[in-house]
């Protein structure tokens, strides 16, 4: 049998004329093993040249990468350049004439300007307004009328300046609001339905109705509830009527408030109604009524 170099085959440990056949194997076996090896060395080569392929693909896509990253660079400036523009770009609402009913806005974007506004009428009808900071200065305002009108969604009024405004005519009508923030109302004239349709309302603060000379519906119509309405701070030298709806859960204290509150009409030989309905005034003792009797003051 012809034998040839072996490659890696071993045989059993035979000796034939001294000669140690673990060093040889067939022929056929050697072919077989040569073709592997070149089929082998041809599979290297294949992966080699793919590799080399790929390896051109990731230089090229390392300078595409590049350079999208300098384009993300420099779009990165561009919106930093034209984010620091807008900061600084501001509306002029009053130029504008704008009014936000039935904006989506939940609080008021800082681009605009409402420091000309004298007339807010309007400006909030049935929004989406929830935190309303005034980061302005609104001492401008001169009409507030409706300005919250079915505002379903308001929970805090802050830095509204009203000391100059003379109208505030359903101001706050059907909207949600829980608590009247401290107003100016010292110039106030007209208040007619001021909290009219709110049915969340909780506390009134303290309000100067020195120059209020209308005040009807301002709680609602009589058949209107506020039965959340609880706390109120009175309302200094008011000097005309006043009705509240149903408000079964007002306070003694508010009432008393109230009454302390009011313009002493006697001196002047005036009279006025408060109209507390009798839920309330079965409140009051007989000298607490008194003391709005004494005032010129009639409980109804």
């Amino acid at each position: 049998m012809k034998l040839e170099k072996k490659l890696d085959i071993k045989l059993d440990n035979v000796i034939i004329n001294n000669i140690n056949i673990n060093d040889y194997v067939p022929v056929d076996e050697y072919n077989s093993k040569v073709e592997e090896l070149n089929i082998t060395k041809e599979d290297l080569i294949k992966t080699e040249t793919e590799l080399s392929k790929s390896q051109l693909e990731l230089d090229s896509t390392k300078e595409i990468l590049i350079e999208k990253e300098s384009e993300l660079v420099e779009a990165k400036e561009e919106v930093e350049e034209l984010t620091e523009q807008l900061s600084n770009y501001k509306v002029d609402v009053a130029a504008n004439n704008l009014r936000f009913g039935y904006s989506s806005f939940e609080t008021i974007p800082s681009m605009f300007d409402f420091s000309n506004v004298t007339d807010y009428s309007y400006m909030f009808y049935r929004s989406n307004l929830k935190n309303f900071n005034a980061t302005w200065d609104t001492s401008n305002a001169i009409y507030t009328d409706y300005m919250f009108y079915y505002c379903n969604y308001i929970e805090s009024i802050t830095n509204l300046n009203t000391s100059n405004v003379k109208s505030m005519n359903y101001m706050f009508q059907n909207s949600s609001i829980k608590h009247i923030p401290a107003l100016d109302t010292s110039n106030v004239n007209s208040m007619i339905g001021f909290t009219y349709g709110c049915t969340g309302l909780i506390s009134i603060p303290k309000l100067d109705f020195t120059n209020v000379t209308v005040t009807t519906s301002f709680f609602g119509i009589p058949s209107n509830k506020q039965d959340a309405l609880t706390d109120i701070g009175g309302f200094t030298n008011l000097a005309v009527d006043l009705q509240f709806c149903k408000a079964p859960n007002v306070t003694v204290e508010s009432l008393m408030n109230i009454i302390n509150e009011a313009k002493d009409l006697s001196k002047e030989g005036k009279t006025a109604t408060l109209t507390f309905r009798a839920d309330n005034i079965a409140k009051l003792s007989e000298e607490q009524i008194a003391i709005a009797s004494a005032k010129g003051w009639t409980l109804a």
